[in-house]
């Protein structure tokens, strides 16, 4: 599945896969693999207009640019690249009524994650990655920049094996560090 070149303009518009069941359950099996997201522009308003919904795997997310009042990429797939991307978030919380969310934000089943060359601005944190239930594994977060996010830069929480290297981590609003 490609989805290329497409530009999402001023509205509730949302890239999801089609699945919200959990990766490791039976009915996981013949879930989508392989999708791509390649040259899209967003500037609407939804939460997370890129979401990997839990469904399938080798989902790869590169040349984009995003513009939300909200969150930017929401990752709950495994074998997940991320690559290559400018998100430009409000400075928390300046938008009333709207929770800001994270540039990208990993959960669930986190494994084998790769984000690349991703400048995010605003928003909660830069980079999150966690997990309220199983713990990640092999995430890697290179060559990528924060700035004037309201809380850290670079939050990771459950996760066996991290990679941060090459990494910009500018100023954050509140003055927590990273």
């Amino acid at each position: 599945t490609i989805v290329e070149g497409c530009h999402f303009y001023n509205g509730r518009h949302h890239i999801t896969t089609n699945s919200t069941s959990g990766v490791s359950e039976d009915h996981y099996r013949g879930m989508p693999v392989g999708i791509v997201i390649n040259g899209t522009t967003h500037a609407g308003s939804w939460v997370y207009p890129i979401d990997t919904h839990r469904a399938g795997s080798r989902i790869t997310i590169s040349n984009f640019t995003i513009a939300s009042l909200s969150g930017g990429i929401e990752i709950r797939t495994p074998n997940t690249t991320v690559s290559n991307g400018v998100i430009r978030l409000p400075h928390a919380p300046s938008v009333p009524g709207v929770a800001v969310g994270h540039g990208v934000a990993c959960y669930f089943n986190n494994k084998n994650i790769r984000i690349s060359n991703v400048d995010v601005s605003g928003g909660s944190l830069g980079f999150f990655v966690g997990s309220p239930t199983t713990r990640g594994e092999n995430v890697s977060i290179t060559g990528c920049s924060t700035e004037n996010t309201q809380a850290e830069a670079f939050y990771i929480d459950k996760v066996d094996g991290f990679t941060l290297n090459g990494n910009i981590a500018g100023a954050v609003l509140n003055g927590q560090t990273s």
